[in-house]
C-alpha cells in the first residue's frame, strides 16, 4: 500500500531559503518510482517579500503541494494550521532554510512500513549558510518521562525537529490551540504530547538538516527556557541525576567540536572552517 507523507512548512518573507527547502523536499527518490504519496502544505504568514512567487516557482510541476498565505501569529500558529489539513500516515514539519537529505522519505517510509516505529528521529545534523554540513551526532536515548518534565532543551540537547517524523493518528493527541500560542518551544511541546503514548525511536541515518542562519528563532535560548518551563512540570531529583548521565552519552557521541588539533570544524560565528585546538 502506497503511503502519504504530510510535509509542512510555515514560513515568513523567506524568499531566500524557501526554493532550497521545498527542494529537499519535492525531489526525494521516495516520490521518483510512486512509493509514497506527498502532500505538502506550505503555510505562509502573509509576507512582504517574494517568498509565494519563489514558493509557486518552486512547486511548479510538482504534484501535491498546496501554498496559503494569510497574515498569522507566528510558526506554530502556521503549523497548527497545516496539521487540520493534514492527511498524511506520516507527518513532518520543515522551517524554510533547513533541507532533508534526499533519501530520507524512503528511509522513514522503510521504518514505519515495517511496524518499527510511529514517532521517528535520525541523526542531529547542522549546517551553515552554504548548507554544507557541520556537525553531525546520533542521539543517545529519549526517555518519556524527560519530555514531560523539560529535560530536552536544558539539561539535554532538543530533538532536532527537521529529523523527526510521526505517525498521521498521534495527531489527534495535539489540543492546536495551545500550540498556536507557542512562540518558541512549540516542538516541545509537540513531543510532550505524543511522550504520554510513544516511545521516540532513532534511527542510525542521515534525515534533516537543520541550517544556522542569523537572527533565527532558536537562537533566543532564554525565551525557550521560559516558556518550556510553562509547558511542563520541574524534574525530580532523581531524574536530574539521570538526565545528567545521559549528557555525558550525548557528549560522547557528538562530533564536529574542537577535540584535537587533527580536527578541522566549522566556527559559526567566524562564519568559516577553522583548525581544532
Amino acid at each position: 500500500m502506497t503511503v502519504t507523507i504530510t510535509v509542512i512548512t510555515p514560513c515568513f518573507n523567506a524568499e531566500a531559503w524557501i526554493g532550497a527547502t521545498m527542494a529537499s523536499v519535492l525531489d526525494q527518490t521516495v516520490f521518483a518510482d510512486d512509493r509514497a504519496r506527498l502532500q505538502y502544505l506550505v503555510i505562509d504568514g502573509g509576507s512582504t517579500d517574494a517568498t509565494i512567487d519563489a514558493a509557486g516557482r518552486a512547486a511548479a510541476g510538482h504534484a501535491g503541494v498546496e501554498i496559503l498565505s494569510a497574515p498569522d501569529e507566528g510558526m506554530y500558529d502556521a503549523l497548527a494550521t497545516g496539521l487540520t489539513r493534514a492527511e498524511g500516515d506520516i507527518c513532518c514539519y520543515i522551517n524554510a532554510g533547513d533541507f532533508y537529505h534526499r533519501a530520507a522519505f524512503s528511509v522513514v517510509a522503510a521504518i514505519f512500513s515495517a511496524g518499527l516505529a510511529r514517532w521517528l528521529t535520525g541523526f542531529h545534523a547542522t549546517a551553515n549558510v552554504a548548507g554544507e554540513i557541520t556537525d553531525l551526532r546520533l542521539p543517545w536515548r529519549y526517555r518519556r518521562a524527560f519530555f514531560d518534565c523539560g529535560l530536552y532543551g536544558t539539561t539535554l540537547p532538543v530533538v532536532q525537529q527537521e529529523s523527526t517524523f510521526w505517525a498521521g493518528g498521534l495527531n489527534r493527541l495535539i489540543d492546536l490551540d495551545r500550540l498556536r500560542h507557542c512562540r518558541l518551544a512549540g516542538d516541545s511541546y509537540l513531543w510532550r504530547c505524543f511522550a504520554g503514548h510513544e516511545d521516540l525511536r532513532i534511527a542510525a541515518a542521515l534525515l534533516g538538516v537543520f541550517r544556522k542562519t542569523p537572527g533565527q528563532l532558536s537562537s533566543d535560548g532564554a525565551g525557550y527556557r521560559g516558556e518550556l518551563a510553562s509547558l511542563c512540570r520541574p524534574p525530580t531529583a532523581a531524574e536530574r541525576l539521570l538526565a545528567r548521565h545521559d549528557a555525558q552519552r550525548f557528549r560522547w557521541l557528538r562530533t564536529g567540536r574542537r577535540r584535537d588539533r587533527s580536527h578541522i570544524v566549522y566556527d559559526h560565528r567566524a562564519g568559516r572552517w577553522t583548525p581544532g585546538r
